[in-house]
């Protein structure tokens, strides 16, 4: 079967959709081990190479986003398919995705100047969200709020 512009269609299989649902669930970008725990965590067997295999396919076709952290690859359900950036809470791994406006076309003035072509670009702002700083905030009353700044890396591997 072919669709509109005559490629082939894709079948969308049933891992492929365990994996959409399980993500669809998640407010910040989760590894794809963390993806294999949550489908079993709900009796849903779906090898790790399977997982890895639909989550590289999702990214291609711009269904989910990927960032990579020290090496490794973490992933999150896209909105809209469309290039953006994220704000990711250093604590919880909350993630909001924002447009910045003027930045598209400041970095295509600022490459072409410098003659490349072909550019591409992640942008991913990494801070403590509302919620954990108020946490945060409360917690320090008494202390001297030392152990403020996780890098972000810890967060990703967690299991928030």
């Amino acid at each position: 079967m072919r669709n509109v512009e005559g490629r082939a269609r894709e079948r969308v299989t049933r891992p492929r959709l365990l994996i959409a649902r399980a993500l669809k669930n998640v407010p910040r970008f989760v590894s794809a081990r963390q993806v294999v725990e949550m489908l079993e965590r709900s009796n849903l067997k779906v090898g790790t190479a399977t997982v890895y295999r639909n989550l590289k396919l999702m990214v291609e076709r711009g269904e989910v986003d990927v960032i990579h952290v020290d090496g490794e690859a973490f992933y999150r359900e896209c909105s809209d398919g469309e290039h953006h950036h994220h704000v990711i809470c250093r604590i919880c791994g909350r993630t909001v995705e924002v447009e910045i406006p003027g930045l598209e076309q400041w970095i295509d003035k600022a490459m072409s100047h410098l003659h490349y072509r072909d550019v591409d670009h992640d942008l991913e702002i990494f801070g403590i969200c509302p919620a954990c700083a108020r946490s945060q905030d409360e917690s320090n009353r008494g202390a001297n709020g030392a152990q403020s700044a996780n890098l972000g890396r810890e967060v990703m591997k967690s299991d928030n």
